[in-house]
């Protein structure tokens, strides 16, 4: 039967038994499937469940290159399961990701040499040539707020998209984004979403976001960040401390990252509300202390961006200070140096306790604060917070 012949239940069905025979033939689990695609677990679970939306057409793309399926029909299955009309579409500020996040890999960089089962493949070392010059300077002048369009032109495996990747490397410390349209065809997909390229800020005319006081950005250090970064690191903060929260019994009611106006200075912040929580102290002190800083060091530091100016912008004295606050009215002591006091906690361990947590689970982080950028108004219930990241009462 052909692929065209298949309703939507039924494409969405054969895809998730060619999945599965797939995943079989390669004796791979879904652990080492994972790595070797670069996905997170709960994306590779969610792939294969059987109830559940069709996974993304990257995501398809992903699974049949590391299963060795064929990419096309695995597509265009994806694509009938999905409807004539399509899954609604989640849109993070901007098209695309971060350069930093991108495995040079996804955009069809060819690998160095042969790579072993779940080995991480490498690029080969780069040497410039003529048309990279040409390139450096289209980029800088993007850079600097001159627009402008590049066709690189060659014939097959010359290394086009090698060069493309290298060019665009001193844009990615700056925040920029990377587009990779490729369905149903690389120029419908690039027609199709182009109207939804958004101009890039200007700090000299665009309004400057200051954050909020007891946010764990500080507005001197980090006025010229994008906006999208700022709200990314403030999603991952709060997801850290909601999805921790919620693995220990505490109840969500709300989180969400919102603007605030202060002294006619409006900026960004973040906040997660609780309408029960309970647990042990090192719990209480887990999750509304250091979870969120934990959660934004680990997203900066998977998108290469942790550098420690970076890391001592995602400081967050304010949740600090509440934590102590609360154990104190508890009656516990809590050193900030040196062993923790009899009964009481060390500040040293609770954070260590929480980086611990958040690398533990870091795909439910990850889907929480990826949600919580897609959502409607930044705003997720606790129910939802807790349906996305795969936690049951």
């Amino acid at each position: 039967m052909s692929t065209e012949q298949y309703g939507p239940e039924e494409a969405l069905t054969e895809l998730r038994r060619r999945l599965d025979e797939g995943l079989a033939r390669a004796g791979l689990t879904k652990t080492q499937l994972a790595a070797r695609t670069g996905l997170s677990r709960a994306t590779i679970q969610a792939a294969f469940q059987d109830s559940g939306p069709p996974p993304s057409a990257a995501t398809v793309v992903k699974l049949a290159r590391a299963l060795r399926l064929p990419e096309d029909e695995l597509v265009a299955l994806r694509r009938t399961a999905a409807g004539p009309a399509g899954p609604a579409m989640v849109v993070e500020p901007g098209l695309g990701r971060p350069i930093g996040e991108w495995d040079p890999h996804d955009l069809e960089v060819h690998p160095a040499g042969g790579v072993s089962a779940g080995a991480r493949r490498a690029l080969s070392g780069y040497v410039s040539r003529a048309h990279d010059r040409v390139l450096a300077e289209v980029v800088r002048e993007a850079a600097g707020g001159r627009s402008g369009m590049l066709v690189l032109v060659g014939s097959s495996s010359t290394g086009k998209t090698r060069a493309c990747w290298q060019a665009v490397q001193p844009l990615a410390a700056a925040g920029w984004r990377l587009w990779h349209p490729f369905d149903p065809t690389r120029a419908e997909a690039a027609l199709a979403a182009l109207q939804r390229v958004p101009p890039r800020p200007d700090p000299e005319k665009e309004p400057m976001y200051e954050l909020d006081g007891h946010t764990p950005y500080r507005h001197a250090r980090y006025q010229f960040t994008p906006l999208p970064l700022i709200q990314r690191g403030l999603a991952f903060h709060e997801a850290g401390h909601t999805v921790l929260g919620q693995l220990v019994g505490f109840t969500c009611e709300r989180v969400r990252i919102h603007t605030i106006t202060r002294d006619g200075v409006t900026g960004w912040t973040g906040a997660t509300t609780w309408a029960r929580s309970f647990g042990t102290y090192l719990d209480v002190a887990v999750v509304c202390g250091p979870a969120g800083q934990a959660a934004d060091l680990h997203q900066l530091a998977e998108s290469g961006r942790l550098t420690p100016e970076t890391a001592s912008l995602t400081v967050a004295d304010h949740d600090k200070e509440m934590t102590l606050s609360i154990l104190s009215a508890e009656g516990v002591q809590v050193s900030e140096s040196g062993p923790a006091p009899d009964g009481g906690l060390a500040w040293d361990h609770v954070m260590a306790t929480a980086q611990q947590r958040v690398d533990r689970e870091w795909d439910r982080i990850t889907a929480v604060a990826e949600a919580l950028l897609a959502a409607p108004d930044f705003t997720l219930t606790g129910a939802q917070a807790a349906q996305f990241a795969g936690i049951t009462a």
